[in-house]
């Protein structure tokens, strides 16, 4: 499935939409989206400037912007993406604002996303095992990268391991941008913030690269940004 992005015009109580920028690839039963338009509408009908939806809009206005979603008419491929090319970022102490700088050379980022703490509260009444939700946990996480000691990033996680005591860092995460799912501009982003546990060289071996280990402890629950 992809994203179909137009603009039109709206009016309320009516399900047609004028003056619409480009029908290309618009279908009936396609999923539509935007200012005005009911819950789980679809296109009903698709004339040459205009387009019939399911239910009227709920508002009139004109120039709107509006999604439609292609329905796939037969699985073909893949639309998932590869790791390469992903970013981590540390953007100073989380008491400020961030100031993004990348890390360089990191191998690859494991399971960053901190689980809900849960509490068993089954009981005698219980149909079946209850759990409940109480607090969002931490996160240990533990990367390696090539040591590059001019490497600003790397440098910055240094810094934030020397701290007595430590303090939050800011941290982000930004994929590649998904061309096959329709993203031309940035990937996925996420943010939070976590202590740098530990950052120094991994050990030295005549026979290997240098890497460095950062160990990270998160502390606050990722936010999330889908790419555009």
């Amino acid at each position: 499935m992809a994203n179909i992005n137009f603009t039109g015009t709206t009016v309320a109580a009516s399900a047609t939409i004028t003056a619409v920028s480009s029908v290309a690839g618009l279908a009936v039963g396609q999923p539509i989206v935007g200012a005005g338009i009911p819950w789980e509408a679809t296109i009903a009908a698709v004339g040459t400037t205009t387009i019939t939806i399911s239910a009227p809009a709920t508002a009139s206005a004109s120039g709107v912007a509006l999604t439609a979603t292609t329905l796939a008419a037969g699985y073909s491929s893949s639309l998932g993406q590869a790791g390469i090319g992903t970013q981590l970022s540390i953007g100073g102490p989380a008491s400020g604002a961030a100031e993004w700088v990348g890390v360089g050379e990191i191998d690859d980022i494991p399971d960053f996303l901190p689980e809900w703490e849960m509490v068993d509260t089954t009981n005698l009444q219980s149909s079946i095992k209850e759990m409940k939700p109480t607090i969002l946990g931490t996160k240990d996480v533990s990367l390696e990268c090539n040591r590059v000691s001019t490497d600003a990033g790397q440098s910055a996680c240094v810094t934030a391991y020397s701290g007595n005591p430590p303090v939050p860092y800011w941290f982000r995460i930004v994929v590649k941008a998904n061309t096959a799912a329709g993203q031309t501009t940035t990937g996925d982003t996420w943010v939070f913030t976590a202590y740098v546990k530990k950052c120094g060289p991994k050990g030295v071996k005549a026979t290997e690269w240098i890497k460095t280990a950062i160990d990270l402890t998160i502390v606050s629950a990722p936010v999330f940004t889908e790419g555009a």
